[in-house]
């Protein structure tokens, strides 16, 4: 499965190439001029030997036709159905098939709107309402929302008769293109998976669609029908997998980058193993991923940390144009450069200084964006670290000093008595307070009229017209390289206690350590897991925030003992918990 990453473009080409595309069965059903506006694409049509028939209405020509084909998945007792996205003509006809076709799960790979363009009509309502489909009644019971996925619990009734119904939403997957990452996907098929196998075990059904019902949804299908073949024959064949499910509806994976995508996906779930973790269940699971994988001959931990290594490399000089800039080099400390996608431009304008700051914006495990990490300001660019928490209004900043750091790291809080001056702006220092051992203090941001004889500002002047207040926390850990500095127990208290005083305040929260990604690597990940922790799907999966946070700054997570560390933080964090 590693040789999957060094296929050459050309061969997989060929591949796809090869196996048959357009209409290859009978579609007379579909062009019957009566059903015409069900179609939502007129060259995408189902074939006749294998369209979902619904229940006739009596005088009703075409009454039994919905742009839908069973599909069969790997086992014998397991059927999907294909579908295209619903439009305001199919609606009724949608909520007909799930109801008719004992639906157990829909999983929906668009969204409504993509680019401007509508691509699936909102065919359900919104939580904790319900809405009639002429027979039908549907209730959203609850939806569960996360970053790439929301779930949705719903009930379709008819009389007296009432089906449970759980929507699978993903909406991190572009039209025509890919998911930026596979482990994202892997996850939310995980979660289907949740519900997809109790269905099929008793003769239910799952619908699979997206906006066309062939890219995105082929793609899926082809996902679980490969990782099933791998459970149970320990190869996988997407080639056969593809042609396949191209027999029943045509141009399932619709083309080269998703066939190419799901090569990856499956190589990484294979390699990975499962990354979601039960948080009710995390000792044996955690111990479970120490074993090892028989398909690569090392644990399930080294596997997930060596496919981090080889999917996010440093960025390539190509990516990193700003910072490599002949004005901003000195800029940086050591040589972990922020990409163009990521960085964190300033943009406000200040004399003799250009928009860069080695800063990145960092996801979270729900929200985009939910950190920054940045290295250590020098005497240089103390100026820009407060540009940024300025320009962006950030309301939240953890200073991580370690015992290794030396004169070279200035202050960067002014002493209560001594406001700093950058320009225009004023910063000024409250108290500092304890709490539990944990060191926070508010610092706030004016601006100062300017002097008629002082263009850039340096000279003091009168009290500063505030602007905005940042609260401080201020953390000192070991040198991050000494020993056992990562199995400290300080660490996870830190993290909890700086949550629990940052809680009310609004995302993103600036983290800062000597080089921008140790320390400050650590404190994110561990924000994010203690996070999953508290909430109320009670399960952790780092492999995936691994995978966020590294796709915005590669130099995450650069160790394994690094990697491992969170492991046993998460393990930590659950012990106490429940205490």
């Amino acid at each position: 499965m590693h040789n999957v990453y060094n296929w050459h473009k050309c061969a997989l080409c060929f591949f796809v190439q090869s196996i048959p595309y357009g209409q290859i069965a009978m579609c007379n059903t579909a062009k019957h001029p009566a059903i015409r506006n069900k179609n939502r694409f007129k060259n995408v049509l189902p074939y006749d030997h294998s369209r979902v028939k619904l229940n006739p209405n009596k005088g009703q020509i075409g009454s039994d036709y919905i742009n839908a084909n069973y599909i069969k998945g790997y086992q014998p007792n397991e059927m999907f159905i294909a579908s295209h996205g619903p439009t305001t003509f199919t609606i009724k006809d949608f909520w007909r098939m799930v109801y008719e076709q004992k639906v157990c799960c829909v999983v929906m790979a668009t969204n409504i709107m993509e680019n401007h363009k509508k691509k699936c009509e909102k065919y359900w309502p919104d939580e904790g309402m319900t809405k009639q489909c002429g027979e039908l009644t549907i209730t959203n019971i609850k939806e569960i929302p996360s970053q790439d996925m929301v779930i949705r619990k719903m009930t379709i009734q008819e009389g007296e008769d009432v089906q449970e119904l759980t929507q699978c939403h993903y909406i991190g997957w572009p039209d025509h293109g890919v998911p930026q990452m596979p482990a994202s996907l892997i996850r939310f098929h995980l979660k289907c998976r949740e519900f997809m196998t109790p269905g099929f075990s008793k003769g239910q059904l799952v619908v699979v669609h997206c906006s066309a019902g062939i890219g995105r949804t082929g793609t899926f299908i082809a996902l679980d029908w490969l990782l099933q073949q791998a459970k149970y024959e320990s190869v996988v064949d997407p080639f056969y997998c593809v042609q396949l499910l191209r027999e029943s509806r045509m141009n399932m994976v619709q083309n080269f980058d998703q066939y190419s995508f799901l090569h990856r996906a499956v190589a990484e779930a294979i390699i990975a193993g499962n990354t979601i973790i039960k948080t009710t269940d995390i000792k044996s699971q955690i111990s479970q991923m120490s074993t090892i994988n028989a398909v690569a001959g090392t644990t399930f931990i080294e596997c997930q940390f060596r496919m981090l290594q080889k999917l996010y490399p440093s960025f390539t000089s190509d990516q990193t144009g700003s910072a490599l800039l002949k004005g901003n080099r000195a800029k940086n400390r050591g040589s972990f450069y922020p990409d163009e996608s990521h960085r964190v431009v300033l943009t406000s304008s200040f004399p003799g200084r250009s928009d860069y700051i080695n800063a990145v914006h960092v996801s979270g495990r729900s929200k985009k964006n939910t950190h920054v990490a940045t290295h250590w300001p020098t005497e240089d660019t103390c100026v820009d670290f407060w540009r940024m928490l300025n320009d962006y209004q950030m309301p939240c900043v953890v200073l991580i000093r370690d015992a290794a750091m030396q004169n070279s790291y200035p202050d960067i809080v002014p002493p209560e008595e001594k406001p700093f001056d950058f320009g225009n702006l004023r910063v000024q220092s409250k108290p500092v307070c304890s709490t539990e051992g944990v060191l926070t203090q508010e610092v706030t941001i004016g601006k100062r009229s300017k002097a008629d004889n002082d263009p850039v500002y340096c000279n003091v002047m009168a009290e500063a017209e505030f602007v905005h207040c940042i609260r401080f926390v201020h953390l000192t850990w070991p040198a991050f390289f000494a020993e056992d500095a990562l199995g400290s127990q300080q660490i996870l208290h830190d993290v909890t206690k700086t949550l629990e005083a940052t809680a009310n305040l609004i995302s993103p929260t600036v983290v800062v350590c000597r080089d921008g990604r140790s320390w400050t690597g650590i404190f994110i990940a561990l924000s994010s897991v203690l996070s999953s922790i508290k909430g109320s799907q009670q399960e952790v999966d780092f492999y995936c925030i691994a995978q966020r946070m590294k796709s915005c700054r590669p130099e995450f997570f650069l160790q394994l003992r690094e990697y491992k560390a969170i492991l046993d933080f998460m393990e930590l964090g659950c012990e106490a918990k429940k205490c």
